[in-house]
């Protein structure tokens, strides 16, 4: 990371800027990055995505520059180096301080919020790096749930007949291997209920059809870092013909709007775009989305991880309101 932010700021400043100083950013930015919660992280994302500088993030910068280094020059940073220090957090924050579940909603915080960038990163500053944080929640939920189900269970009728089987075995590794199968292979039936439900569903409204699927099932996904492999889910329950289908998100949310579309809280978070624009009607959705296509495939791979994050933080950060 030592060089990083130099990288960032020769895509945005003309000439280069004191080496001096930006080693001392850097120092700054680390301290900033490492004291940095998932509850946090949301500001400066949004700065660096939405192109728009957080001046008060850019005088506190200043601030602890001179209380940092009183022996040095007062600086004042031109605007933009706040939607660059803000990029640079981020990466670090994500790839470098934040470990296990913190990294992965971090990820996901910033996977909904590009949105926004739908079909090009190219007005982010150094989008190669952007790319790296967004992998960190598909990597967690692989390694947490690597459970394989398979026919293997040697102990089935043991612990299908006898009540107390596992009183008496509850220390053995093998017999808790064999539950932990079974309880997914339990979990795949009820989704393939909930996949056989919306199957045969007509397709004259396949983004409203989408949503509900999607909704049952992450409803009932008992465990949110299940490995649900959501693109193939999709097209058990989409025809080859709705797949191909594209609307604007405008046309999308007023179609949920109008089939009064459950929404999963009271209170979303502010990186789920398309919830926040059902749960506030279509003339919510900003100018620069409105015309923007999504296929229904696209939608509903948005859409899942939206709906995944606001599971992900209330039930394992408490925020929100049911």
């Amino acid at each position: 990371m030592g060089n990083l932010l130099k990288e960032l700021l020769s895509e945005v400043v003309v000439t280069p800027y004191d080496p001096k100083i930006i080693e001392r950013l850097t120092e700054i930015c680390n301290d900033i990055a490492e004291a940095t919660a998932v509850d946090d992280i949301e500001g400066y994302i949004e700065s660096f995505v939405y192109n728009k500088p957080d001046m008060n993030f850019k005088h506190c910068v200043e601030d602890y520059y001179a209380e940092k280094y009183p022996e040095e020059e007062v600086i004042d940073l031109p605007p933009i180096f706040a939607i660059v220090l803000a990029q640079f957090i981020a990466i670090v924050c994500i790839t470098q301080y934040m470990e296990g579940r913190d990294q992965a909603t971090a990820s996901l915080i910033l996977m909904n919020h590009l949105l926004f960038r739908k079909g090009s990163l190219t007005r982010l500053i150094l989008p190669n790096h952007i790319k790296d944080m967004l992998s960190k929640i598909d990597v967690y939920i692989a390694n947490q749930d690597n459970i394989v189900v398979d026919r293997e269970c040697g102990k089935m009728k043991e612990l299908l007949s006898d009540p107390d089987y596992l009183d008496t075995h509850y220390q053995d590794a093998d017999i808790k291997a064999e539950v932990r199968k079974m309880a997914k292979a339990s979990y795949l039936y009820q989704q393939q209920l909930i996949v056989g439900k919306y199957k045969g569903v007509s397709d004259k409204k396949p983004y409203e059809k989408t949503y509900n699927f999607l909704f049952e099932l992450l409803k009932h996904t008992p465990w949110k870092f299940t490995n649900n492999d959501v693109v193939a889910l999709l097209r058990q329950v989409m025809t080859e013909e709705e797949q191909k289908k594209t609307a604007t998100i405008e046309s999308i949310v007023k179609e949920l709007v109008e089939a009064d579309a459950e929404l999963p809280y009271d209170t979303l978070e502010k990186s789920s775009l398309l919830l926040n624009y059902v749960q506030s009607g279509e003339k919510e959705v900003p100018q620069e989305l409105k015309n923007r296509r999504l296929t229904v495939m696209e939608f509903g791979i948005y859409i899942y991880y939206e709906l995944l994050l606001e599971y992900i933080i209330i039930e394992y950060y408490g925020s929100g309101d049911e």
